[in-house]
């Protein structure tokens, strides 16, 4: 996945909040499993480490209400939990890595959205059978806080969708563009557009590709309307990008969406104005659709 999503993985400083009552909330499962709900509990316990573990207690038995699901599987055990400095590191019983991946993401933030909320705990790691948790990409997953799982808009993230997709990036020279597939899961309070685009602007992760999108690119808004991506990006967009044509930046972004969603054209805006020379060679006031001649098979 995802950082921290799917780009999850982002430790941050806040902390998630509790109930209106002072409570701390549970995470669970909902009655179908692909979303986030909570029970609240008033934590008895004072020392750290009893804290922890009643709230460990909690999540591992799951919620009182019979339609909502505990975060883990029932195969699924944590063998011991270490609290060191404010990060407290939970280690998992191999099975973990057999959980549905989406399940995984889920509950991974569940259980860190839950024990931060202990006045001690500031991140939280995972190991499995005393191995470091890990990405999709191999990249170690690292200390997570409740930041790791909220949009960049602010918004928590509670349900997760899957989708295959094929990104283009510049080949070593910038002259033409590489496929790249990859199997993401993407917060459902953003399109899959969105999800395309960010991952774009992250970069790729094989070995054949190389930076599509200048250094510094920001997403301002992505709608789809009637088949058209309206795509809003930030100044720094229109800046030059060493060794990589325009055409290539400009249907790296519109052959990943029109290949990977439902889009049949792509219209850009740099800072809201369509009316816009790209980088002062491509004329942006009008839509594109994908130009399959520039990847390099």
């Amino acid at each position: 996945m995802m950082a921290c999503v799917l780009a999850l993985g982002l430790p941050g400083c806040s902390r998630d909040q509790t109930g209106q009552s002072g409570e701390t909330r549970i995470y669970c499962l909902d009655e179908e499993g692909t979303g986030l709900e909570f029970e609240e509990y008033s934590v008895k316990a004072t020392a750290t480490m009893k804290q922890i573990d009643e709230v460990i207690a909690l999540l591992m038995k799951g919620p009182d209400n019979d339609k909502m699901m505990k975060l883990l599987p029932e195969t699924v055990e944590i063998d011991r939990s270490v609290y060191e400095n404010g990060n407290l590191t939970l280690d998992f019983t191999r099975e973990y890595l057999s959980m549905e991946k989406s399940r995984e993401v889920l509950a991974r933030a569940g259980i860190v959205r839950t024990l931060v909320q202990l006045p001690d705990v500031t991140t939280v790691s995972f190991t499995v059978a005393d191995q470091p948790a890990l990405r999709s990409d191999g990249s170690e997953i690292g200390p997570m806080d409740a930041e790791c799982f909220v949009e960049n808009a602010g918004r928590q993230i509670n349900t997760y969708q899957h989708a295959d997709i094929n990104l283009y990036f510049a080949t070593p020279d910038g002259m033409n563009l590489v496929r790249e597939s990859r199997a993401i899961y993407y917060s459902s309070n953003r399109s899959i557009e969105w999800a395309i685009v960010a991952r774009l602007i992250d970069g790729p992760k094989g070995a054949n590709g190389s930076a599509s999108i200048p250094s510094g690119t920001q997403i301002i808004s992505i709608s789809t309307v009637d088949g058209t991506c309206f795509v809003n990006l930030s100044v720094a967009f229109n800046t030059e990008l060493m060794g990589v044509t325009p055409e290539v930046t400009i249907y790296s972004i519109v052959n990943s969406l029109i290949m990977s969603s439902n889009v049949t054209q792509v219209q850009f805006s740099i800072a809201g104005e369509t009316d816009v020379t790209y980088r002062e060679s491509i004329d942006l006031s009008k839509p594109f659709t994908e130009n399959m001649s520039l990847v390099q098979e």
